[in-house]
């Protein structure tokens, strides 16, 4: 009888799962990364693919209108960046937990995202001048730039090396505050903290609304703060409340699915206050639901989603690329019928295979390998033909 089990696909999930350190695998937060990188990637493709016909009227601009929210992802990225970051300074303050290494936090960060950044930048700015054919001085100052994470402070535009940048940026910005913000919240009395922190919030989305004050901050991290700290809520959360477990009950699905539903449906870049609040308590309700839920946690703990969304990293800063370049090359074997929206769905069938391979090859080559925090020692180590030390 043939076994699955010894199927190479069907182990594939557990080959690419990712490698944690310091901390518990939580497959919930995989799960919620592959919610966010999916609707990234469908708004992507949906707007390569849109470029590539004539104008689109009626429903089919319609539906291209509602792909375009796909980037609300970005914020389920932030939220969870805010949770895990968290995590461990909540721990040490909380639970009398190990003290953290600021100098290996910070190192940890360089070494975990470092070279799939840097080999994705060089890769996008060699193809635009060897293949696209662009002036490597214009171009060089930009991919310095982006490199150093300060291309969106110095020019205030997208990078045109990856365009994807503006949001690892922020990431990076938040990265730098994080130690010290998450070490004074959790050094509060428990009422104390999470009063201050929903005020900020509120106050936050309110000069937002009412003031021009943050406009020149856009898409930097004062005008998405109140997503990290969100999160920084939620880990308040599973390091008090949920310590001892988490309890599940089927009332959270309904409250999941549909806080998914709103948050999908209520985004706007327009100054509308009561949206933006809907919005931000959908978020939070979205993923606090999805850890207490029955149904939509399996859904999101399942094997493949974790995969999938574990390395959604390698996936965010190369998809873009991959989808100009599959629509630039390929469009004609999905654009043979005259409706776009029928189109796309074939047209993406098709891609997110393609997107897959690609992708899970770069992230066992390159992401994967960075995810052990000895990987540079231990690289250096064999470059000087000396055996490393494992640590015990």
């Amino acid at each position: 009888m043939f076994n699955l089990k010894k199927n190479p696909f069907f182990n594939l999930p557990d080959s690419l799962r990712r490698v944690t350190s310091g901390s518990a695998f939580i497959p919930e937060i995989d799960g919620l990364r592959f919610l966010a990188i999916f609707p990234v990637i469908m708004q992507h493709f949906s707007e390569r693919m849109s470029r590539k016909g004539p104008h689109l009227e009626g429903f089919n601009a319609k539906m291209v209108g509602v792909l375009s929210n796909g980037h609300i992802g970005v914020y389920i990225f932030f939220f969870i960046s805010g949770f895990i970051l968290a995590l461990p300074f909540g721990k040490q303050k909380l639970l009398n937990g190990k003290p953290v290494s600021i100098s290996k936090y910070y190192l940890r960060r360089l070494t975990r995202l470092e070279p799939p950044y840097l080999l994705c930048m060089t890769l996008f700015f060699l193809l635009l001048v060897k293949v696209y054919h662009e002036e490597f001085g214009a171009l060089l100052p930009h991919f310095v730039a982006s490199c150093f994470y300060v291309h969106r402070l110095i020019y205030g535009v997208w990078s045109p090396i990856n365009p994807l940048a503006w949001t690892l940026e922020i990431e990076v910005q938040f990265y730098l505050i994080a130690p010290f913000l998450t070490l004074l919240y959790f050094s509060l009395k428990k009422m104390t903290r999470r009063i201050l922190l929903i005020s900020f919030i509120l106050l936050k989305i309110i000069i937002f609304c009412t003031t021009l004050f943050l406009d020149k901050f856009l898409l930097t991290l004062p005008y998405n703060v109140e997503f990290f700290v969100l999160g920084i809520l939620l880990a308040d959360i599973y390091l008090t409340e949920w310590k001892d477990g988490i309890s599940k009950h089927k009332i959270f699905d309904l409250i999941a699915i549909c806080s998914i539903a709103v948050m999908f449906s209520t985004w706007t870049w327009d100054k509308n206050l009561p949206l933006k609040l809907i919005f931000i308590v959908s978020l939070f309700f979205t993923v606090y639901a999805t850890f207490r839920s029955v149904i939509v946690n399996k859904f999101f703990r399942n094997k493949w989603i974790t995969a999938i969304g574990g390395m959604c990293y390698t996936i965010y800063l190369f998809h873009l690329g991959l989808a100009e370049f599959f629509v630039g090359k390929f469009h004609s074997l999905f654009s043979f019928t005259p409706y776009f929206f029928l189109n796309y769905i074939i047209g993406l069938i098709i891609f997110l295979p393609f997107l897959f391979i690609v992708c899970t090859t770069l992230f066992l080559a390159v992401e994967k390998p960075c995810m052990d925090p000895q990987w540079a020692s231990k690289l250096w180590a064999r470059v000087r033909g000396v055996k490393p030390v494992q640590n015990r």
